[in-house]
């Protein structure tokens, strides 16, 4: 809930920035504790961690890298809703 929380109030805040630069710091300051949530050993909170970063993704496509492809990977015992929603994202 802190994660989340944080998450939005910097969403809130990176529209009023005017300095590129510091769009991207805090984007890049929420990637891994998004990413850490996404990779939680509980079900249902990766599966509310994916589709945050799916929203956001649609705002700022530039808050993922490339390396970090592995926590969308999907594995045999997840469920079908959150092998859809990596799929997605």
């Amino acid at each position: 809930a802190v994660v989340l929380s944080a998450a939005k109030i910097l969403l809130n805040q990176i529209p009023y920035l005017e300095d590129p630069s510091m769009q991207s710091l805090l984007l890049e300051k929420m990637r891994k504790p998004l990413l850490t949530l996404a990779s939680a050993s509980k079900k249902n909170l990766e599966y509310v961690a994916m589709r945050i970063i799916k929203l956001i993704m649609q705002k700022y496509p530039e808050l993922l890298h490339p390396g970090d492809l592995q926590v969308f990977f999907c594995r045999y015992n997840d469920p079908v809703y959150l092998k859809k929603e990596k799929i997605d994202v």
